[in-house]
């Protein structure tokens, strides 16, 4: 649902949150319990590549450019409160920025092996000047043999499990964290498509992991689609 800004007045003020893990239709169900809220924000798709990311655009219309920003604050706050964690930036920073700053302020490292992805992530992640200071590299792994050079991933464990599973995009994610010596590592792998998918593994499956210290956290989507069509629809999820 897409909602037009609203209001008069000779000054005007303009906020931009981005949204991710949600729906159109689950911001508007979020957002129509308010009555203050209604009526005042507008949402826009970013590009289909951005993975589902919403940008909502915030205006608000005053007497005086003063009390113009103190509404559209006021309303910032609010979306928030109904919103929770689904918003990520409130200034209309990108996700790879958030992490970048995040990353720097706590002196953290982090390290990608990518299968199905193909490297998009680290692509991502290196466009943004100063990423250098955090991000350390990774490698990009197809083939089993690589997982196991590049990343450590035991061949036992992708005979037992198979190359797309919640097991090896764990142990891509501890592989590359080791071996590159990070805080953390991040591994990839999925069935991209528009061929190679099974009843049990389809196509547009994709198994995330997160590698630290502390242990290790997975997390599985399906994209619906095809490889060159899916990055921008809304997956369902599950993390362990």
């Amino acid at each position: 649902m897409r909602r037009a800004a609203s209001g008069a007045g000779s000054a005007a003020a303009y906020r931009g949150a981005r949204v991710k893990d949600c729906s159109h239709a689950g911001i508007a169900s979020r957002c129509s319990s308010r009555a203050d809220l209604q009526n005042i924000y507008r949402c826009a798709d970013d590009d289909p590549s951005r993975g589902g990311e919403i940008q909502l655009h915030l205006r608000c219309r005053k007497e005086s450019q003063t009390d113009a920003d103190a509404r559209v604050d006021e309303l910032v706050e609010k979306i928030d409160e109904e919103m929770g964690d689904a918003i990520f930036s409130r200034k209309g920073e990108s996700l790879e920025q958030i992490v970048s700053y995040l990353m720097q302020m706590r002196g953290l490292t982090l390290a990608v092996a990518e299968s199905c992805t193909g490297g998009l992530l680290a692509q991502r992640i290196t466009a943004l000047s100063g990423s250098s200071r955090y991000f350390l590299g990774g490698a990009v792994v197809y083939s089993n043999e690589l997982k196991t050079q590049f990343a450590n991933v035991p061949k036992a464990l992708i005979q037992k499990h198979g190359a797309v599973s919640r097991e090896v995009a764990k142990a891509l994610a501890e592989g590359i964290r080791q071996r590159c010596v990070s805080s953390y590592g991040i591994g990839i792998t999925g069935v991209a498509g528009p061929t190679g998918g099974t009843e049990q593994k389809p196509v547009g499956l994709v198994y995330v992991a997160l590698a630290e210290t502390k242990g290790r956290r997975s997390w599985s989507a399906t994209f619906p689609g095809t490889e060159s069509g899916s990055a921008g629809l809304q997956p369902s999820r599950r993390w362990r």
